[in-house]
């Protein structure tokens, strides 16, 4: 049976060590019992282990998520999308008379491709911190009394969700889709207001909004200076009268 040393015995130790430690003027250590050192290395190694294994679970999805490889059919799924959404524009910006290509943007068929593969690429990229990091909150925190509104999306929840290539894939479909749902928008409303949409359509599709704003400033313009529609009334005067010179409607 191994006894503990007492803590006598332990004071007297330690001023042995030192007188001894004072004659050959080496530095001196406090004596610690060999159990202590066992149970503080011991605590020690628990400690680093506990560390070791405690992860938030939405900085390890985050990071495994991040950490794989982009999938072949993500990649031709972006670049499919791309291409997809470009064809609708050049229509749009260099044959915008041809009754087909009105057809065709009329149709809401046209958006049914980019909706198939966002929805496709939302469900691959989804993981069960999705929800809490878009609209982080509880019910329980919310009725706790006082003004404590619950669920609004935090700018670092979704940094942190954009971490994963599958994710930042949806998005960019997301944002075509809109994209070519705006430049649908300005180009029928340029049909309507008698004004060109070509750069409009352009900047549409590289910038959103940017070409909504620039349809707008277009409108103004023309609105500000008829002269510049070249399909405005032509008349024509004269010492025997007026003519008038009606232009060719193009509308169906």
């Amino acid at each position: 049976m191994q006894l503990s040393q007492s803590p006598g015995s332990i004071f007297a130790s330690t001023l042995r060590q030192r007188e001894r430690c004072g004659r050959h003027q080496l530095p001196c250590t406090p004596a610690v019992p060999v159990q202590q050192q066992a149970s503080t290395s011991t605590a020690s190694n628990v400690t680093a282990v506990w560390h070791s294994r405690e992860r938030p679970s939405r900085v390890q999805h985050s990071q495994q998520q991040a950490a794989e490889p982009l999938p072949s059919a993500v990649s031709l799924s972006v670049m499919g999308a791309g291409v997809f959404t470009a064809i609708p524009f050049l229509l749009m910006m260099l044959i915008p008379k041809v009754i087909k290509v009105r057809l065709l943007m009329r149709s809401y068929w046209t958006f049914a491709p980019l909706a198939v593969a966002y929805m496709g690429l939302l469900a691959y990229s989804y993981t069960p911190d999705m929800l809490s990091l878009l609209l982080p909150g509880s019910l329980e925190a919310g009725l706790s009394g006082g003004f404590n509104p619950q669920f609004f999306p935090q700018l670092s929840g979704i940094q942190q969700l954009f971490q994963g290539p599958a994710t930042i894939a949806s998005i960019i479909l997301h944002i075509l889709s809109i994209n070519l749902f705006l430049g649908r928008g300005i180009y029928f409303d340029g049909f309507s207001a008698e004004v060109p949409t070509c750069h409009s359509l352009l900047a549409a599709f590289f910038f959103g909004p940017m070409g909504l704003v620039l349809h707008w400033l277009t409108k103004a313009i023309y609105k500000a200076f008829p002269s510049l529609r070249r399909n405005e009334p032509v008349v024509l005067e004269s010492n025997g009268g007026t003519i008038t010179l009606m232009p060719y409607d193009t509308k169906e």
